[in-house]
């Protein structure tokens, strides 16, 4: 049996990517201001606060930039109907935007950019417009039922923005981080 190229490129990934190690997501129960976070597997076992991406295999899964290359182009129902839907540094899905880039959020990346912007509204809500839009913003597209990511190594101020995020915005999305950076892949 032939592969696909589907199956080529998951071989080569995964021949520099240890999912278990590169991907961690904590647990709902564990409540934000305990988390413990963990550069190297067996000290992440140690605490054992956090699983792993349930593997795609099997399921359609949707990756949705923000490029703005979705506008106009009414797939949002489209996107929506895939099992998991991966999107990009809190790109907008509510009002007009829904119709053509979906609604659905399995997991959203935030930047280095995002995560200090979060870090510094968690510390003081403040009424600024800029405050209050970026915060309509995750109301409408973090659920309590999200993953939010920083993929980008280990995030200081993480459990400050998740006890913010419950203790402010009554949201309790589950909250991932990479133990390691993962810019090295590119050069791969």
């Amino acid at each position: 049996m032939a592969l696909g190229w589907t199956d080529i490129g998951r071989r080569k990934i995964l021949k520099y990517l240890n999912t278990s190690t590169t991907f961690r997501i904590f647990r709902r129960d564990i409540d934000p201001e305990n988390y413990k976070f963990g550069t190297n597997l067996s000290t992440i076992m140690e605490h054992n606060q956090t699983n792993v991406l349930p593997s795609p295999v099997g399921h359609r899964c949707a990756v949705v930039g923000n490029s703005g290359i979705l506008l106009s182009s009414l797939c949002g129902r489209e996107v929506d109907d895939h099992d998991f839907v991966f999107r990009l540094n809190l790109a907008p899905v509510d009002g007009e935007f829904s119709r053509d880039v979906g609604s659905k959020v399995d997991l959203i990346t935030v930047n280095r950019m995002q995560l200090l912007a979060l870090a510094k509204l968690s510390k003081d809500l403040n009424t600024t417009v800029q405050g209050w839009m970026y915060i309509n913003r995750l109301n409408n597209t973090v659920t309590d039922s999200s993953i939010v990511w920083f993929p980008k190594g280990f995030p200081e101020k993480l459990s400050q923005i998740a006890v913010s995020f419950r203790d402010t915005l009554q949201l309790q999305p589950a909250w991932a981080y990479s133990p390691e950076s993962l810019m090295y892949l590119a050069s791969k």
